[in-house]
């Protein structure tokens, strides 16, 4: 798309594209932004979704390419220690 906006002297748009790029994502090499940021906000309305939101916030440090550890448990950063293990965290939690 770069490519055929340069092609077409579409000057202004990719000026636009290059300046709407994050510091941190210029740093990994990003040099246009197409879409704007967005966040997608849901309603917790059930104790099931909240659950399914925890277990994947919980999820996150095992689903990398290189987890930061085996179970959820074991990241010292998580609330997962205190709502599996009933261990105090790092970050207090209430519940």
């Amino acid at each position: 798309m770069v490519k055929r906006m340069k092609a077409l002297e579409l000057d202004e748009t990719l000026y636009s594209m290059r300046s709407m790029v994050h510091q941190t994502d210029k740093n990994r090499g990003k040099k246009h932004e197409v879409f704007e940021p967005s966040f997608d906000w849901k309603l917790l309305e059930s104790d099931k979704f909240i659950d399914q939101k925890i277990n994947y916030i919980h999820t996150n440090p095992i689903r990398l390419k290189q987890p930061l550890c085996t179970l959820s448990e074991e990241y010292l950063h998580s609330s997962a220690r205190q709502y599996i293990l009933g261990e105090a965290t790092t970050l207090k939690v209430a519940g």
